[in-house]
């Protein structure tokens, strides 16, 4: 099949192109913990995510950004007034916005051609990505955070990470970086335009940042990626059964009990 902007996140392209987003629903990321009956439900349609405040806010600037926001606005108008603006809770969607394009340099890496995709293999597996902002020199991806200096506790790990590192955002770099360079023959560098959702005696004061990811980080847990990726493949075919974390949103909303526990179990890991 062919992907476009109108079927990029559809069931029939999730299922015949992996994207970064659904081998991070696989495979977890430093700091996030995978299910993969969840991530077999997402990529068949099954489960969505739900709209929280905090994403609709992240999903407001990204649209202004990529340029589809009167899309966005068609598709999300309950947190629209009847006057057409912003209910007062999103407001500080549109402070976000006006401090980044204030910003002369946030704005240069900013620059290019928007949502561009391309398709092409890693390891065998048909990809796909949708670039942010691809100007010929530089791979930009626009990200809405909380904060960017504040860590984020990995349990696995025993430590606290950087948002990039935890969310898997090194992962996407990855996807974006190889499919580019299969695609052109040259190695772009990978930055992040990075806006917060910070707030002081709740007035919005957001911080923003350029983050250029090294490139040995990059292709280092590019070989991660490629040992994985064929396994992604293979639940998406159908080849392995998903086997649920017990623990996610989806598995408390799907999963049978199977036993009675006794109460000294209750502060046991579940």
């Amino acid at each position: 099949m062919e992907i476009t902007s109108k079927n990029y996140y559809s069931v029939e392209a999730n299922l015949n192109y992996v994207d970064c987003t659904t081998y991070k629903n696989f495979m977890g990321t430093p700091g996030i913990k995978a299910c993969e009956c969840k991530a077999m439900a997402i990529a068949k349609g099954e489960y969505e995510r739900p709209k929280t405040d905090a994403l609709m806010v992240g999903s407001y600037v990204d649209a202004f950004f990529d340029n589809s926001l009167d899309e966005f606005k068609e598709e999300n108008p309950q947190i629209f007034t009847q006057k057409g603006e912003l209910m007062a809770k999103y407001k500080q969607a549109d402070v976000m916005i006006q401090r980044c394009l204030k910003d002369e340099l946030f704005m240069k890496y900013m620059k290019g051609d928007t949502q561009q995709i391309f398709t092409s293999e890693i390891a065998g597996v048909p990809v796909r990505v949708k670039l942010d902002s691809f100007d010929g020199k530089r791979i930009t991806d626009l990200k809405t955070c909380k904060s960017i200096s504040e860590t984020y506790y990995a349990k696995d790990l025993g430590e606290r990470l950087d948002f990039i590192t935890y969310f898997g955002y090194i992962e996407q770099a990855y996807f974006y970086k190889k499919v580019m360079l299969n695609v052109t023959g040259k190695d772009y560098p990978f930055y992040i335009c990075a806006v917060t959702k910070e707030k002081e005696d709740n007035i919005p004061h957001p911080r923003i940042a350029v983050i250029q990811i090294p490139d040995k980080i990059i292709w280092d847990k590019g070989r991660e990626i490629e040992m994985k990726l064929p396994k992604v493949w293979r639940f998406l075919k159908g080849e392995i059964e998903p086997i649920p974390c017990g623990t996610c949103s989806w598995c408390a909303d799907n999963l049978p009990l199977t036993e009675v526990i006794s109460s000294d179990q209750l502060l046991l890991e579940v």
